[in-house]
This record gives structure tokens, C-alpha cells and sequence, in this order.
């Protein structure tokens, strides 16, 4: 008897197809890979490394590539840290605007020859995605909605001065700019599988990080009239 999935979809390795897909990476599937705002639907904070290899919250699996998440990158640990922008929210230095609507546009122009020889399948499904990217980097509410380094800091304090804080302060800003789904991760490898000394590890080490800025989330949710459509988990 054979079991799995066939057809899998693209970017899907065949080792991995009996596994289930992540919450997000469903949400994502169902709601759309991206905001009507061009906006990552599917956000982890700061990456997608848990449990280092063993298991991932944020793999898409059989759904595809598309369903994946998106990187913030390194969050600030203090209030006054500067936060990078993820890459692909900001052009290169050596790219101007002007410069990027050429390339889209000497893009577009071999794109009609791309789809029939590919076929329409194929060519659609490349459209797709390279109207996505370019919504993503040329439009402003990504960057708008990613940038929390023009906050007051009195904001930014009151989510804790700690990775786990800052970066909790930004999935509510993602949320309210229309992302669905937002991973904040405080594990570092696997320091939440605690084998021993359970009580302890959790009171010295793993949950006063976390108690400011749930507490936080909690309330800015609620001052904002957001409590009751966000979901927090």
C-alpha cells in the first residue's frame, strides 16, 4: 500500500510530503500568499529556525513554495536599535526606481515569448510571482508596515527592550497593516524542550521575556479596537 501525496507542488522536497504544513503556510494557502497590499501574509519573527532541524512551525510542505514564510531578520534587542529592513523590501543601492520599471519593463516585453514556448501554465504561474516581488519592493506600504524605527520610544519600551519584546511590537504592526498570520519566535535552537529542572528553566529563564510583552500585545490590541478580530496564541 502506498501512501503520500503525488503532484506535489513546486519547491517541495519529496522526503517531506507526508508531513503536514504549518498553520501558517495554510492560512496562507487559503487566504493568498500575499495581502491585497502586496504584503507577505505568512511573517515569522525574526526567521523560521526552531528546534534547529529536528521540526519547523513554518514549513509549507505539500502546499508549495508559494505558502512559505517570510524572514523578518535580526530584530533589535534595546529600544533605540535600529531595525534593517528585510531583504526585498528595499532596492539596492546601485538600483534606482526608474532603473527598476526599465528591467520590469524589458521583463514584460520577453515574458510573451517565455509563455509559449513554457506553455500558459508555466508562464502564469512566473507572472504571478514576479508581480508579487515587485509589489513587495517597489510599493511602500511593506516598508511602511516592516519600519518601526520611527516609533516613539516610550512605545517601543513598554513591548520590554528585548528581542522577544521588539519583535512582538512589530507583528502587531504587521497584523494591523493586514498580515494574517505572525510567528514570533523566542526559542533559540531548543531551549524550550526542557527535560529537567522544568519549574525553575521556566521561571529564571523562559517566561520573563515573554510576561512584558504578551501583556503589552494584549493591551495596545485592545486600546487599538483590534482585540477581538486577532487571535493570539
Amino acid at each position: 500500500m502506498l501512501t503520500g501525496y503525488d503532484n506535489q507542488a513546486a519547491g517541495v522536497s519529496l522526503e517531506k510530503v507526508n508531513r503536514f504544513p504549518s498553520v501558517g503556510a495554510v492560512v496562507a494557502h487559503r487566504l493568498g500568499a500575499t495581502t491585497s497590499a502586496g504584503l507577505p501574509n505568512f511573517v515569522a519573527l525574526p526567521n523560521d529556525r526552531q528546534l534547529r532541524n529536528r521540526f519547523r512551525y513554518t514549513l509549507p510542505l505539500q502546499l508549495g513554495a508559494a505558502c512559505g514564510v517570510f524572514d523578518s531578520g535580526a530584530i533589535p534587542d534595546t529600544t533605540v536599535g535600529r531595525y534593517r529592513l528585510p531583504t526585498g523590501l528595499t532596492l539596492p543601492v546601485d538600483i534606482s526606481p526608474r532603473r527598476l520599471r526599465q528591467r520590469r519593463q524589458i521583463l514584460a516585453s520577453l515574458g510573451h515569448r517565455n509563455t509559449s514556448t513554457a506553455g500558459p501554465s508555466t508562464g502564469q504561474k512566473w507572472n504571478a510571482f514576479r508581480q508579487t516581488s515587485y509589489k513587495l519592493l517597489a510599493g511602500q506600504q511593506g516598508q511602511q508596515a516592516f519600519n518601526f524605527n520611527r516609533e516613539p520610544r516610550r512605545l517601543r519600551e513598554m513591548y520590554d527592550p528585548n528581542a522577544m519584546g521588539q519583535g512582538t511590537f512589530l507583528a502587531r504592526r504587521l497584523v494591523e497593516a493586514g498580515v494574517s498570520c505572525v510567528l514570533a519566535n523566542s526559542s533559540i535552537n531548543n531551549s524550550w524542550d526542557a527535560h529537567s529542572d522544568n519549574f525553575n528553566t521556566l521561571k529564571a529563564a523562559l517566561l520573563p521575556p515573554m510576561d512584558q510583552p504578551a501583556s503589552a500585545l494584549l493591551t495596545d490590541l485592545q486600546q487599538r479596537g483590534m482585540l477581538d478580530e486577532v487571535l493570539v496564541l
